[in-house]
């Protein structure tokens, strides 16, 4: 009905409609049936029992239908499809890893630092975080004996403010620390998909432009700054701050990103 009036299907046919405005709640709908039909809910029990499609004898809009429809296909059907094939995935993945890992591992752990502390679970005491990492070892036929080490180093890695050079240097320090890691981690590693435009990145970021060969200057056009499209600062800024800004351009005029 209109106005946000309401007909009961359980009162006779004139009886008086509820009030219930729209995005009000359902407060006046819930109560007139706590009121005047104590036993809704059994009632409603027994009529889904005996209907394939409940909502379409309580006059639900079209669209309502068919977006319940949608939600009841995606949850009843496809999410299940969904969780079926991506188990398959990452028991697939699994063995690929299993058979590609050495005798010896390290591991990194990713993830959430609390205080500087990895934590898995707050809720998990040391003996359940113990045996969480010796399920996972089992699960690519691994041990703790196989364990060469653990770092927390992929959290620093996340760090907005790493560049190329700094993560260099990092992967140069673990290796020092574990030489086994060079095969992975080393300047030569089979990660690395062009050695020579690493290499080129890092005489930048060290600002050894002067030094950049006619070659290797030609690898870098793509990424030279057009000075003349860089942003214009829309908000004013005070003398100190330009003489500051103009200062802080005089000392780096790079051309390179």
């Amino acid at each position: 009905m209109d106005d946000g009036k309401h007909q009961c299907n359980l009162c006779p046919q004139r009886s008086q409609p509820i009030t219930q405005k729209k995005e009000t709640g359902y407060t006046n709908l819930m109560n007139h049936l706590e009121v005047k039909h104590k036993n809704f809910k059994s009632i409603y029990q027994q009529y889904l029992g005996n209907t394939t499609s409940p909502m379409i004898s309580f006059n639900y809009d079209t669209s309502v239908r068919n977006i319940f429809d949608w939600v009841s296909l995606i949850v009843n059907w496809m999410l299940r499809q969904l969780t079926k094939y991506l188990n398959s995935l990452a028991n697939i993945v699994r063995e690929r890893i299993k058979n590609t890992l050495p005798e010896k591992i390290g591991i990194m752990f990713d993830g959430w630092m609390n205080n500087m502390v990895f934590t898995l679970l707050d809720c998990l005491n040391v003996d359940a975080h113990i045996k969480i990492f010796k399920d996972v070892l089992e699960l690519y036929n691994k041990g703790v004996k196989n364990v060469l080490f653990l770092s927390e180093a992929t959290n620093d890695l996340q760090n907005e403010s790493m560049n190329l050079d700094d993560v260099r240097a990092y992967f140069d320090l673990l290796i020092g620390e574990h030489p086994y890691l060079e095969c992975r981690l080393g300047k030569n590693a089979s990660v690395i998909q062009d050695l020579s435009f690493k290499e080129i990145v890092v005489k930048v970021l060290r600002k050894q432009e002067s030094v950049l060969t006619s070659s290797e200057k030609q690898k870098l056009q793509s990424f030279i700054v057009d000075q003349s499209m860089q942003p214009i600062e829309n908000e004013p800024i005070t003398m100190k701050n330009r003489v500051a800004k103009k200062n802080e351009n005089l000392k780096n005029q790079d051309t390179w990103i």
